[in-house]
């Protein structure tokens, strides 16, 4: 249906689990999935990172026991595209991951996080620069490109969009580090961090990443159950290359005072769906990222691509569709400008 009504082709992932099971089996594995409209967009790369195989090939994490004990048992993933818009040639690198649940946990899941951030910086790397701080023309095969190629005023052409299920709330250490881009060791979510490189190197990254919907506040809450209600989902975009321009507002709260969790009739998953539109710094276009879980296999989904609707940029979305006209006591929510963006070209 992605395809036929909407125009969009993807891939998706299985977590690490699924290469030792059946072809029947494997269909109910969970993963990742991004998907990207094939008008706007040109692939030039996608794969699938999966950390505990990542980790087997390191020495730092192969001689600690207490990472086969924590780490390697843990088969998280997160899937990787680079897009080239087809009018302008201006690319776009996608993560959308899945990172660890258990909150017993928090070593792990800053691990994964930090293994994530050094792809990223590996396929920024080939790809061009993800940060206004540097610039430069990408190489492939020995081939100038203008994938990387920097504007005049030194801001980059290629641009980072991170996405998905972190499984952490925004006081952990994987939003810190994220956002900041380092992490002191002694941080409470390292106290059982006593393996990988990281443990000793420390945490840091060079990408300079931002929260979506940090430019009006994070919502009330993306995952909620009986037992628990947090966010733990974001949208993370490179602030030096892209701007926000719409979010995907908040769940009605007198919607959830009627209800106990989810998923429900009108919110097919326990996570909600979060949705940004973004504009190129040194470009007119736009592209939008949504991203949330599929009630049938609890995959983090992706899409990228603009279509119109009412009059308002917004993207394909995976739950029910909320608009101003739901009906009384469905969870209406509402596409709206960020604060920075309103009344600014």
């Amino acid at each position: 249906r992605l395809k036929e009504d909407g125009g969009y082709t993807g891939a998706f992932w299985p977590k690490s689990r699924a290469r030792t099971m059946t072809d029947q089996e494997r269909k109910w594995v969970d993963g990742c999935v991004i998907f990207y409209k094939e008008s706007k967009f040109n692939l030039r790369e996608s794969h699938v990172f999966e950390f505990q195989q990542s980790a087997m090939q390191q020495e730092d994490f192969k001689k600690s026991a207490v990472a086969f004990d924590r780490f390697f048992t843990k088969d998280n993933i997160a899937a990787f595209m680079v897009l080239e818009h087809k009018v302008k040639g201006t690319p776009l690198l996608v993560a959308n991951c899945h990172i660890h649940w258990n909150p017993e946990y928090t070593d792990v899941k800053v691990v994964q996080v930090a293994m994530l951030m050094e792809e990223i910086e590996r396929l920024t790397a080939r790809y061009g620069s993800s940060t206004s701080k540097s610039s430069g023309t990408m190489r492939t095969s020995g081939k100038a490109s203008t994938m990387g190629k920097s504007n005049g005023d030194g801001t980059p052409y290629l641009s980072t969009i991170l996405c998905g299920d972190f499984n952490s709330t925004p006081d952990s250490g994987v939003v810190e580090y994220i956002t900041r881009g380092t992490l002191p060791k002694d941080h409470a979510d390292l106290i059982k961090c006593t393996y990988s490189k990281f443990a000793t190197k420390g945490f840091l990254h060079s990408l300079s990443l931002k929260s979506a919907y940090g430019a009006v506040g994070e919502l009330p809450l993306t995952n909620f159950s009986p037992s628990f209600r947090d966010v733990i989902d974001y949208i993370y975009y490179s602030d030096g290359t892209l701007t926000p321009t719409g979010l995907l507002g908040a769940v009605d709260p007198d919607y959830l005072d009627r209800v106990v969790g989810f998923p429900t009739p009108d919110i097919p998953s326990d996570h909600i769906c979060l949705m940004s539109q973004f504009k190129w710094k040194s470009s007119p276009s736009t592209t939008t990222a949504t991203t949330t879980r599929s009630v049938s296999s609890g995959a983090s989904s992706t899409a990228f691509g603009t279509t119109r609707m009412g009059g308002v940029g917004s993207s394909f979305t995976f739950n029910r569709p909320h608009s101003e006209s739901s009906a009384p006591g469905s969870p209406s929510s509402q596409f709206r400008k960020t604060t920075s963006s309103l009344g600014k070209k």
